[in-house]
């Protein structure tokens, strides 16, 4: 099953090697050069297509179904230690975390507030 961002770039430009381009780049996890290519196929705003490229691949509208597009929000707005680093897929923030920042409620990501210390973070990491 294709993903939004995926038919973000369709519905923007009909050229398929363009197309097989972005989606080779993606695949690669180049995401930096797929955006790039993406904002020349579309005229929706970047952080569309990234928000797609994130709850694809953390899964987190599962856990959070409306978060993508202010979780996005929020990890372009992070102090630059804790921002995605393209060039090696690897952020030094919890999704946990990034989610607070994004809006969610802290009991509904942490609904054990006793564990909340405790509690192993998920990282964002493609490792």
């Amino acid at each position: 099953s294709h993903t939004t961002y995926y038919n973000l770039i369709r519905r923007g430009h009909d050229d398929p090697s363009l197309r097989r381009l972005v989606e080779d780049k993606f695949h690669r996890g180049n995401f930096a050069q797929a955006m790039t290519l993406t904002d020349m196929a579309v005229s929706l705003p970047r952080a569309l297509a990234v928000s797609d490229m994130l709850a694809d691949r953390f899964r987190l509208e599962i856990r959070y179904p409306s978060l993508a597009p202010d979780f996005v929000r929020a990890c372009l707005n992070l102090p630059d230690e804790c921002k995605i680093d393209v060039r090696t897929c690897r952020a030094k923030i919890c999704l946990e975390e990034l989610a607070i920042r994004a809006g969610v409620p802290r009991d509904i990501v942490y609904p054990d507030v006793t564990q909340q210390d405790n509690s192993p973070s998920r990282t964002l990491s493609y490792a």
